[in-house]
């Protein structure tokens, strides 16, 4: 399938992140834009079986991009920020293989599974004067 070339090609070998497009470097935020994409391809059956490599890629957010203090950023050299580090938890969420501690989220609308029945609403509890 030419989508799963695509994906595959986008992993970089040496970092275990993914880039945006060809002869790009690596950014963490395409954990997410990338690699879930993988993720919203089992989640509707159109594969049967994973195909990227999610620990690499778990490395990479996890080790690379960690600011000492605090949040993520795209690359090593840079500053952490709130757009990185959204997505690249959300990347990290929506395919969980390992247990590093993220609720495993939906793929396609990048929330958590389950989140109606979190949040459901209780009419006996909603004050209305």
């Amino acid at each position: 399938i030419f989508q799963q070339r695509w994906l595959v090609q986008r992993q970089m070998q040496l970092e275990g992140g993914f880039s945006g497009r060809s002869n790009k470097l690596v950014d963490s935020c395409y954990t997410f834009w990338v690699g879930a994409v993988e993720a919203v391809l089992l989640q509707k059956q159109w594969i049967s079986a994973p195909f990227l490599n999610h620990k690499a890629k778990e490395r990479y957010v996890l080790c690379a991009c960690q600011h000492p203090a605090g949040g993520l950023r795209d690359k090593p050299a840079k500053y952490p920020d709130p757009y990185h580090t959204c997505y690249s938890l959300s990347g990290l969420a929506a395919f969980r293989q390992s247990g590093i501690g993220l609720t495993q989220t939906d793929a396609i609308l990048n929330l958590k599974l389950g989140w109606q029945e979190d949040h459901a609403f209780n009419d006996s509890t909603s004050s209305t004067k």
